[in-house]
């Protein structure tokens, strides 16, 4: 409510309070405990390697491809690229 992440203050107690009476919280599933940290780490995984293959078809398509295939420039704006 206050965008304040210390929540040791008296202000901070208070909206602590207020969420938890009004039921505006959330429970915390630890995914360890609950058998679910294999998906966590797959999914991890796949984020990882989404955010390589992105970054290496920036560098192909940005700094290779013109430099050795000019020519291939009209290509890589095309639809199909």
């Amino acid at each position: 409510m206050h965008n304040s992440w210390d929540k040791n203050d008296r202000k901070g107690a208070k909206v602590i309070m207020h969420l938890l009476s009004q039921g505006m919280t959330k429970p915390f599933h630890d995914p360890l405990v609950h058998g679910h940290m294999h998906l966590q780490e797959l999914a991890n995984t796949y984020h990882q390697i989404s955010r390589i293959r992105t970054r290496c078809y920036h560098s192909l398509v940005n700094h290779y491809l013109p430099l050795f295939f000019p020519e291939f420039e009209r290509y890589v704006n095309s639809g199909r690229s």
